[in-house]
């Protein structure tokens, strides 16, 4: 699974701000309330609030490019992700967030430097080799982007490894879904299992060019989340190809008028 960073926010700790600056800490502070009580639109505006009023502590970017993602503002995200990177620069590798944001963005070149980067941190996560292998795929093609496929020993996680071959070319779509139904397990881990089949079957279908298929398994995953950071990637990936769809079907219309 992809690990969330652990943000140590030395300035708000050990920076006695001046009362403008104060104002600024309280206003993150409202900020991380407003997403715990899942007011995201409200969280956005005091953490820009905060930037603008001087803040100048990654862990302020961190959040606002979690924020903006999963309010499907993708562009955004890599600006305060890229700013993240900029005041911690020893931390970049870690920032699986910021390349999902880079292919969202279509900056699948990004987005590729992201995930080999991340292989460094964890080379043992088939998410980010599946992530690497979506935005290879869109630069060069699936077949070489296959020959570039970062290695990995073995995901313990139910189903990575099948997932893992289905990207390789060498397992099957019936595969993945077998193994979410091959054993007994609790309730929550089978939500798990099946949200991860639903949204990586979704993007391989996706990255293969079969669009039908691949929003119907999306929209499962995004109508049957997990409790993560997955589940809004889930979901935005659903609102930004609906948008795209809408946005298509206006066009034509115009067109035909």
């Amino acid at each position: 699974m992809f690990k969330c960073l652990c943000i140590v926010t030395h300035s708000l700790l050990f920076f006695a701000p001046s009362l403008h600056g104060q104002m600024a800490v309280d206003l993150f502070r409202q900020a991380q309330v407003a997403a715990s009580e899942s007011d995201r639109s409200t969280a956005i505006q005091l953490a820009k609030e905060a930037v603008a009023g001087g803040i100048q502590d990654s862990s302020v970017q961190y959040f606002l490019g979690r924020q903006l993602f999963c309010d499907g503002q993708v562009q955004q995200a890599v600006t305060a992700f890229d700013e993240y990177v900029r005041l911690e620069p020893n931390q970049a590798n870690r920032l699986w967030e910021r390349g999902i944001a880079f292919y969202y963005a279509e900056k699948f070149d990004e987005g590729a430097k992201q995930f080999e980067s991340y292989q460094q941190f964890h080379g043992n996560d088939v998410e980010n080799a599946v992530w690497h292998l979506l935005c290879s795929g869109r630069r060069i093609g699936i077949p070489e982007a296959r020959k570039k496929t970062l290695p990995i020993p073995g995901d313990r996680r139910v189903p990575m490894m099948e997932i893992y071959r289905l990207f390789q070319g060498t397992g099957t779509v019936a595969d993945v879904d077998a193994a979410v139904k091959g054993e007994t397990v609790g309730q929550d881990e089978r939500t798990s299992r099946r949200f991860y089949a639903n949204l990586y079957v979704g993007l391989y279908y996706e990255w293969t060019k079969q669009p039908e298929e691949a929003l119907q398994r999306i929209r499962l995953a995004a109508e049957h989340p997990i409790l993560h950071y997955m589940g809004d990637v889930a979901r935005v990936h659903l609102q930004l190809r609906q948008k795209n769809d809408n946005s298509i079907e206006h066009a034509a219309d115009d067109v035909a008028e």
